[in-house]
């Protein structure tokens, strides 16, 4: 296997200008997908600068399980996995208020659960109630528990 990059991005308020900053980092990702999740929200803060930005958080899975996290805005990452994590992005909005990034390391294992999630989902969530389900349903359930009835809501699942 080799490495992997899961991208989580929402776009500072709603609506076309919301969608165009979400394209745009869409565009810088694909582009640069080889830097670290840091170099790469560096990136992309330097190109959305001309839209309204975004919260972003970026987690790459390498071909030795090992997981590299950075986020900017209101973007988690949990695992359900031997040794659990959590880790939040810094404050900012990428393209416009940003400050040093920081990536997280973490390892990785067969069968571990991953969950990046915008500000639309409670950090409350708990992967325990939602192991065992298929992906898509999981998700659901996730959305239907702990997403805000006043915020727009990702959840990405990934199992290893």
């Amino acid at each position: 296997m080799g490495a992997s990059l899961l991208a989580v991005i929402d776009g500072t308020g709603h609506g076309p200008e919301a969608a165009e900053a979400a394209r745009q980092a869409c565009q810088v990702i694909g582009a640069h997908a080889q830097l670290r999740p840091a170099a790469l929200l560096e990136r992309c803060h330097r190109e959305l600068r001309t839209t309204r930005g975004a919260a972003m958080g970026l987690l790459r899975i390498d071909s030795e399980m090992k997981g590299q996290f950075a986020g900017v805005g209101n973007v988690a990452v949990v695992t359900r996995s031997t040794s659990p994590i959590t880790v939040l992005s810094h404050a900012g909005i990428v393209g416009h208020r940003m400050r040093k990034v920081h990536e997280f390391e973490f390892r990785c294992g067969p069968g571990d659960l991953i969950c990046l999630y915008s500000d639309g989902v409670r950090s409350s969530l708990r992967l325990d109630e939602v192991l065992g389900l298929p992906l898509p349903q999981a998700a659901e359930r996730i959305l239907d528990t702990y997403g805000k009835s006043s915020d727009d809501a990702t959840v990405l699942l990934v199992s290893l």
